[in-house]
């Protein structure tokens, strides 16, 4: 009997131990052992539309009859882009962006050089034409004056 009751302690922890990593339809009472699966929803698509960037439409060409005239340099513009004025007349062009630009005539009649955030030049026409003049530093800008 005395080998009988020795087994049986060894029988005991088998079971146990067997029960404890059994089927699954047998449940554990230490938590340790337990898996747990969590599932999280994948955030829902967006779509964003963009926006194309402003254009500024050219300002249309504007009579000076006063032997004067303004151009202003602003948003990396000149404005207007158009000029018509008369011979003798003093277009003024004044830079009010926060960097340097020139107002600078495509065949060389004139060159401002860099004109400085709130500086101006002026140039006088002497003769009839069309002038088209540029921006040497930004020269996407762009326009003409013409003289009659």
């Amino acid at each position: 009997m005395r080998r009988r009751l020795l087994g049986f302690p060894l029988v005991i922890a088998v079971l146990t131990l067997t029960g404890a990593c059994g089927s699954s339809s047998s449940k554990s009472n230490n938590a340790a052992t337990e898996a747990t699966t969590t599932t999280t929803a994948a955030p829902a698509a967006t779509t964003t539309a963009s926006t194309p960037a402003a254009t500024t439409a050219p300002v249309p060409a504007q009579q000076n009859q006063t032997g004067s005239g303004t151009l202003t340099i602003q948003s990396f513009a000149f404005n207007p882009n158009q000029l018509n004025t008369t011979v003798g007349s003093k277009i003024t062009a004044t830079n009010k962006d926060g960097f340097d630009h020139t107002w600078t005539a495509d065949n060389g009649t004139w060159d401002s050089g860099h004109i400085s955030s709130g500086q101006s030049y002026s140039f006088t026409f002497a003769k009839a034409g069309t002038y088209t003049y540029h921006c040497a530093i930004h020269t996407y800008m762009t326009g003409t004056v013409t003289v009659t």
